[in-house]
């Protein structure tokens, strides 16, 4: 039997990891869940389930091992991506001691998928199609055409994503967030 740890039951990732899993009929498969809410909606799908911490949270990858070790867990999908830097960095150590493969990329790969700028730059870099982008301070904003878009470089969904249609919209944009960068529309 192949015993899978699947976290962020309550997004459609883990869910999604979970109903693929259960689709593969040649194989014996014990899935395990977990998520920091009890009301996850995916959480209860598996075979057993259980409830950690934030991916954030210190204590995070203590109750991750507890539960490789207390389920003889084998392989170990994340299923959110707040925890893929983390899950990524521990990878070694849940391999090396608890015989556990994390299902997830390079570090460094995880680094530009998180970074938004750092993705437009890979795919100027690899001669992809990309759109125009900048930061903040790279531009003459009295030169710059608008529409643009400017959103944190570090996100998830539409959180912190401004459609700006001039320089002072702009400027009140790019000074609400941590770490902006700016996509021309066109």
């Amino acid at each position: 039997m192949i015993r899978v740890l699947v976290t962020g039951m309550g997004g459609g990732v883990g869910q999604g990891i979970v109903k693929s899993l259960k689709l593969i009929n040649d194989l014996d498969i014990y899935i395990v869940t977990a998520d920091m809410s009890e009301l996850a909606s995916g959480l209860y799908g598996g075979d057993y389930s259980y409830l950690v911490p934030a991916a954030s949270d210190e204590l995070y990858f203590d109750r991750i091992k507890q539960i490789c070790i207390e389920q003889n867990i084998d392989f170990y999908f994340p299923g959110t991506d707040v925890e893929l830097i983390n899950c990524a960095t521990y990878s070694s150590e849940l391999k090396d001691k608890f015989n556990v493969d994390i299902i997830i990329s390079p570090v460094n790969v995880i680094e530009i998928a998180d970074d938004k700028y750092k993705t437009v730059n890979f795919l100027k870099e690899n001669d992809f199609s990309h759109p125009e982008t900048f930061l903040p301070n790279e531009v003459d904003w009295e030169q710059i055409k608008f529409p643009l878009i400017i959103k944190p470089r570090v996100g998830c969904r539409s959180i912190g994503v401004h459609f700006v249609n001039n320089i002072n919209e702009a400027k009140e944009a790019v000074n609400s967030l941590e770490d902006p960068y700016c996509t021309r529309v066109y």
